[in-house]
């Protein structure tokens, strides 16, 4: 083995398990200019090709098949599961678009189930990025009210707190519970942290 071809597969420290002329791992080698244009031609290429809009403002495909049915008369409670979906930017999980398809997935699973469902449980990160400043913020209007209408889900919304919940002011979101108002129609249930 000549010179040149040991000093590729050699470590530049002694290994213990391997003699000293063999090696796994060749040294390493800062890119060149060549490869670092290319890597970022690439990258940009790759991020021109994934159009946000084509990916992202597909129509809802809900896809729901009861499970087998209980026997006559036996108790059983029908409910939604839902989290990060409190509004924000079109990258953020809970966009003001995608929280439309899933709104409009939640009500034809509801619909299409045997008897509808008893009740929403949501998991948290409410309100995106930051929380809710108060009762009164428009986000309760804008990312609740507006898109779960009590007319299509006229059942409680059972709530938890996420960390995007507590930016602003948590106990916004517990005051909120069970408020009637103009705006406000009672199905957000949040007693307490």
């Amino acid at each position: 083995m000549d010179k040149q071809t040991r000093h590729w597969y050699s470590l530049p420290f002694p290994h213990p398990c391997l003699p000293p002329s063999i090696s796994p791992c060749p040294p390493a080698r800062l890119p060149t200019r060549f490869s670092l244009f290319l890597s970022s031609f690439l990258l940009l290429f790759l991020f021109i090709s994934c159009d946000p809009a084509a990916v992202y403002h597909r129509p809802a495909e809900i896809r729901y098949q009861p499970t087998d049915r209980l026997p006559q008369g036996t108790p059983s409670l029908s409910f939604l599961v839902f989290g990060d979906w409190g509004g924000g930017k079109w990258w953020q999980p809970g966009s003001d678009d995608r929280q439309r398809l899933v709104a409009s997935g939640m009500k034809k699973v509801s619909d299409t189930s045997n008897r509808g469902a008893d009740f929403v449980l949501g998991v948290g990160d409410n309100f995106y990025s930051e929380g809710v400043k108060s009762k009164a913020d428009r986000k309760w209007r804008d990312h609740f009210e507006d898109v779960y209408t009590a007319e299509q889900f006229p059942m409680t919304f059972y709530m938890v707190l996420g960390n995007h919940d507590c930016g602003e002011n948590p106990q916004a979101q517990i005051d909120y519970h069970r408020l009637v108002t103009e705006q406000a129609t009672g199905r957000w249930y949040m007693p307490d942290w």
